[in-house]
């Protein structure tokens, strides 16, 4: 007995636009995940100057969701959230970040106008609420500024300070 088995050519599967709550369960399983591994990620928001209020504005802000999608890996992700598109890009450094950023812009810059900020785990934070302030930088009331423009590259970037305190004594039982 011999089975043939004939079918079509599968046409190439594509990353599809993820819903907002789906969006934001996938960065937090990913930072998991890069935690566990030790492996980079970054999240990438990118807002017009003007929140969008209109149902034509939202469904613009999905069709360049979906637009990215052609630009993107199999395994990145992008979701519409509150008038800003977020990419999450599992396994990918700030470098590389920078590479696509540079490459979209130059590319299809209809699909990245405005401001764009990145986070990348674990340069600008080890937790959710660090990356999300990360990209979120400044509020959206000031004027944005390049997330590299603010530290030369040669120069350290001071998180925090250590302050030695005495430890309070134990009260002998």
């Amino acid at each position: 007995l011999v089975l043939v088995l004939l079918t079509a050519p599968a046409e190439p599967a594509s990353p599809v636009a993820t819903p907002a709550r789906a969006g934001w369960a996938e960065f937090r399983r990913e930072l998991r995940r890069s935690r566990r591994s030790g492996r980079p990620m970054t999240l990438l928001r990118t807002r017009d100057a003007v929140t969008p209020e209109s149902t034509q504005a939202v469904d613009d802000l999905d069709d360049r969701s979906r637009g990215l999608h052609d630009h993107l890996r199999l395994v990145d992700r992008t979701w519409v959230d509150d008038g800003s598109v977020y990419i999450l890009l599992p396994e990918t450094s700030r470098a590389a970040a920078d590479s696509l950023v540079s490459r979209l812009v130059t590319v299809a810059p209809e699909l990245l106008p405005g401001e764009i900020r990145l986070a990348t785990f674990p340069d600008d934070g080890l937790t959710s609420g660090a990356l999300i302030s990360a990209v979120h930088g400044a509020s959206l009331s000031e004027v944005p500024t390049p997330i590299r423009a603010a530290v030369a590259d040669d120069e350290p970037v001071v998180l925090g300070e250590v302050v030695e305190a005495p430890l309070p004594e134990r009260a002998a039982r």
